[in-house]
């Protein structure tokens, strides 16, 4: 009986240790990872190309540099609404509020 719980405790820990590191498993996307998530977010190749083109993996995908208004025009973001999105998707990957992402308390 002690053994099943025991194996039980083991598999609980684990299952938990997992669904808390997911949340931060972005920071470590290569390039390609960024590009096909860009591509699933926007549906638009080109857009997904300008930030390989940049190379933005996923620490830079989540720095404060590619929330100004100059790097996301860059990247081709050049609508509110493709600018809202952005800023709204990469916060819900860094688990935070929109208006605490976008001033920079996760930098």
């Amino acid at each position: 009986m002690y053994l099943v719980s025991m194996n039980v405790s083991l598999v609980n820990f684990c299952i938990f240790s997992t669904i808390r590191a997911l949340p931060f498993l972005f920071l470590e996307w290569s390039v390609d990872e960024v590009k096909s998530w860009v591509l699933d977010l926007f549906g638009k190749s080109e857009l997904a190309k300008n930030f390989e083109d940049e190379e933005i993996d996923g620490r830079i995908l989540l720095s404060s540099m590619v929330r100004t208004d100059e790097a996301m025009e860059k990247l081709g973001l050049n609508t509110l609404g493709k600018k809202g999105k952005f800023l709204q998707k990469t916060a819900e990957l860094a688990g935070m509020t929109i208006s605490s992402y976008v001033w920079g308390e996760f930098s």
